[in-house]
Order: C-alpha cells, then structure tokens, then sequence
C-alpha cells in the first residue's frame, strides 16, 4: 500500500493506481474498507459512468458499518450520498443507486422518511428488492412494527436465503414473543454463517429462550 501510494503521489491522476489501491484497502480489514470506496469515489470522478458510481457508493456504504468515529461516519457518508445521487443523475430509474441512496438517508441522516421514500419507490418496481427490503425490515423492527419486519426478511428468505435475514427474522420472533419461531430461524442463521462467535453469540440466545 505504502509503494502503491509513494506512486500515485507522483502520478496523482492514474486511475489503475487508484483501483490497485481500492483492492488492497478491501483486502486488509473491514476497518479500512472504506478507503477502498474513497479511492473508487475518485476513480469514480475521473471516469464517470453508472457502475462506477455504484461501486464507490456500495463500497463506501459498506465500510461504514465496521467505523466509530461520528465524524468519519458522516463524511463517508455524504461521499456514499454523493455516489448515489452522480448514479441518479445518469440513470434517474437506476433501483440499484434509488436504494443505497435510501439506506443512506434512513442509516446515516436526519431524515430517514426521505429515504423510506426511496425505497417504497424501489419496492413499488421491484416488490423482492434484497437491499431495500432488509433496511425496510430493519427500520421496521427499530420502530417496533415487528409484523412488517417479519414480512421483509420473509420476503428476502424466499428470493435469497442468508445467515443475515434468518438471524433478522429470529430477532423479529423474539421481540413478538414467538419463541419456537425464533429458535426456528436462529437454528437456520448458523446454517449460512460459519464465524465461531456468529454461532456462539447465537447459541446463547437459544439457550435464553429454551
């Protein structure tokens, strides 16, 4: 990484070493994963299209859940905002970018109804849209709505079964009481996560139930 950018310091504009150091950033930690994005936001810039501006939003949007820092969260978050909204202004009907831009808004803003809005729109086109479902059904369960919740994550279930949706959809039956369902959809995370402290964590809150 240190050789990769002593380069682009005398080459600032090469975008191959801008999407090198994108991939090396990826591959250290998901701590740093958002400076993958920052480099695919400038890559982005220098070499305008739709899927450009999707990675960088993608990749940024991504790197944001393993930060702390409020003011790293926020400007990670206006870049990610910005590469949606350069995506829109391409491809205005572009569900991809109208739903990380509506994640976006709900995750990381002060107005999360904007971005509900998006992603009903998303929805409305595109009823088993993964991305936008799974941010309806978690701003769902975080207001309480648990019967819409569970009908996101069972939406997802039945398009793309994920260790993620099932882990969702058990939280969703324990807020609703319905321990035996929630054992059930549990049991079925550990199926598609295999991270020790995944299934560890997960083991505890069946035990919990039982």
């Amino acid at each position: 990484i240190e050789d990769l950018e002593a380069k682009l310091a005398k080459d600032p504009q090469n975008v191959e070493l801008k999407a090198a150091l994108a991939k090396q950033w990826e591959s250290v930690n998901m701590s740093y994963s958002y400076l993958s994005g920052l480099y695919y936001h400038e890559i982005a810039q220098s070499n305008a299209n739709v899927q450009n501006w999707l990675t960088a939003g993608d990749k940024l949007q991504a790197g944001m859940a393993a930060l702390n820092d409020s003011t790293v969260i926020r400007f990670v978050a206006d870049k990610a905002i910005d590469a949606y909204q350069q995506a829109l202004k391409l491809q205005p009907e572009n569900l991809d970018a109208k739903s990380g831009l509506g994640i976006c808004f709900v995750e990381t803003t002060q107005n999360p109804m904007q971005g509900i809005t998006l992603l009903r729109e998303v929805i409305e086109k595109d009823p088993e849209n993964i991305k936008a479902n799974l941010s309806l059904g978690l701003f769902s369960m975080r207001s309480g709505q648990y019967d819409k919740a569970e009908k996101r994550f069972t939406t997802i279930l039945k398009k793309a079964p994920s260790g993620e949706a099932y882990f969702y959809l058990g939280e969703t039956y324990r807020n609703m009481g319905q321990k035996t369902k929630a054992i059930e959809a549990y049991q079925k995370s550990k199926e598609y996560i295999v991270d020790p402290q995944f299934i560890a964590q997960v083991d505890m809150i069946i035990k919990e139930l039982k």
